[in-house]
C-alpha cells in the first residue's frame, strides 16, 4: 500500500511534506515521499511562536453612592402584571408623551404615598 503524502504549509509561504509512519508517528519527506535525514526536517519544521497573553483591562472605578442622586434597586413582579405595565407604557408613549417603565412604577407610588392620609400623619408626628 502505497502511503499517502501530506502537504502542510510551513509558515514562511513555502510547503512542507509529511508522512504518517505505521506507528503513528509524523516524519517529513520531500514531494515524492522520501524520508528525509532528520536534521533537513528541523530547517523545514515550522517555527514555533509564542502564545500571546491575555491583556487584562483596566476597570472603571465604581461610582459612590453617596455622591448619587439616584437609588437603584430591582424588582421582581409577576409576569401578568409585568405585561399590563409594557403595554400601558407602550400606549402612553405612542399616543401621550414619552414615558419608562420605571418612572411610570415611581409616579404611581409616589401617588399612592402622597394620598395616604393616615401615612402624612405619621411623618408629620415624627419629625
Amino acid at each position: 500500500m502505497a502511503t499517502k503524502v501530506f502537504k502542510i504549509p510551513d509558515g514562511k509561504g513555502g510547503m512542507t511534506y509529511q508522512i504518517q509512519t505505521p506507528s503513528g508517528e509524523w516524519r517529513f519527506t520531500d514531494e515524492a515521499g522520501n524520508i528525509l535525514p532528520d536534521q533537513e526536517a528541523d530547517d523545514k519544521a515550522a517555527p514555533e511562536f509564542p502564545i500571546p497573553k491575555a491583556k487584562r483591562q483596566a476597570r472603571k472605578a465604581a461610582a459612590s453612592i453617596k455622591d448619587s442622586r439616584f437609588a437603584h434597586f430591582s424588582m421582581k413582579i409577576p409576569k401578568e402584571d409585568y405585561d399590563i405595565i409594557k403595554a400601558y407604557v407602550y400606549w402612553q408613549c405612542r399616543y401621550h408623551n414619552e414615558c419608562s417603565r420605571g418612572a411610570f412604577i415611581l409616579r404611581c407610588a409616589m401617588d399612592v404615598i402622597r394620598k395616604d392620609h393616615e401615612y402624612r400623619e405619621y411623618v408629620k408626628k415624627n419629625r
